[in-house]
């Protein structure tokens, strides 16, 4: 038996994997369990979310920059719907117990702004892999997504029913809720791991891990009786875990790589000894080479 066709799941972490991308993440998860341990439940709240929204917004600014150089729409898609997502997410930061807006929908309005927004969240993911073969329009995308969150924040701000939470904790619509988002991330896995050959193996690697993270976080979301139990920290640490994770996917492939092999492409074309032009079908220089410089300049 070839072992080398059979690579085990340390190897393939390994591979797929820099430990220097978990120093941030798990600096901002220390840094968020002292809060949580000396300042309450409501500065870690504010602050978890607040990470995480940053890091949705990230997400935007990458892939609406770069989106003429990316192969495929797919990471567009994700780009421009965690931007909403972190939207969304806003409005619940400030409607929990003791923020501005908790006032109204009679205590409500937070948890009605997260079951939405973690619905259209799985939605989403289960949805992006139909642009890795169609072009996605980014600006009716954009338009989409501001329709779709102004219809969720008009929903959140008007109905206070179903009851999501009461002093005796989370009702069964709001647990069956949480079951059905973890079902279809379920399913988004499937389907990923089904079109796994059309992902460069890294971003597929870290697309799985964003979904398991997100799945532990909705599961932790239905233990919790009150604002300060011990899985409701959880849960927002693995949010923020899922969504950081998410935007490496996205900054490794639009960033990282393409200029990495851009650099190593530049040094490869130099080490050849003899002059090297590069001329597109415009008869336009796209690249030299410094023994070309060198010839020229003789």
């Amino acid at each position: 038996m070839n072992i080398a066709q059979n690579p085990s799941p340390l190897s393939l972490f390994k591979e797929n994997f820099n430990i220097k991308d978990l120093i941030v993440p798990l600096t901002m998860i220390l840094c968020l369990s002292l809060i949580r341990w000396y300042s309450g439940m409501l500065l870690f709240h504010t602050l978890a979310e607040l990470f995480s929204i940053v890091v949705g917004v990230l997400m935007l600014v990458v892939v609406w920059n770069t989106r003429l150089f990316i192969q495929n729409s797919f990471l567009v898609y994700l780009g421009i719907a965690y931007f909403w997502l972190a939207v969304l997410d806003l409005f619940h930061t400030f409607g929990v117990t003791g923020m501005p807006l908790a006032v109204y929908a009679d205590g409500q309005l937070g948890i009605h702004f997260w079951i939405y927004t973690r619905f259209l969240e799985c939605l989403l993911l289960l949805s992006a892999p139909i642009f890795l073969n169609r072009k996605l329009n980014h600006r009716i995308m954009f338009l989409a997504g501001a329709i779709i969150s102004s219809f969720v924040i008009w929903l959140s701000f008007n109905f206070s029913q179903p009851i999501l939470l009461t002093d005796q904790g989370l009702t069964p619509f709001k647990i069956y809720s949480e079951y059905l988002i973890i079902a279809v991330l379920v399913l988004a896995i499937i389907n990923y791991t089904r079109l796994k050959f059309q992902f460069a193996s890294n971003v597929f690697y870290y697309i799985i891990l964003s979904l398991i993270f997100t799945i532990a976080s909705e599961f932790s979301f239905t233990f919790y009786v009150a604002f300060k139990d011990q899985s409701f920290v959880i849960g927002h640490l693995f949010k923020f875990l899922s969504f950081w994770v998410l935007y490496q996917a996205i900054v490794k492939t639009t960033l990282q790589e393409p200029f990495a092999n851009m650099g190593k492409a530049s040094v490869s074309y130099d080490a050849i000894p003899h002059p090297a032009i590069t001329v597109d079908n415009q008869g336009t220089i796209s690249q030299i080479n410094r023994a070309a410089l060198n010839f020229v300049n003789m």
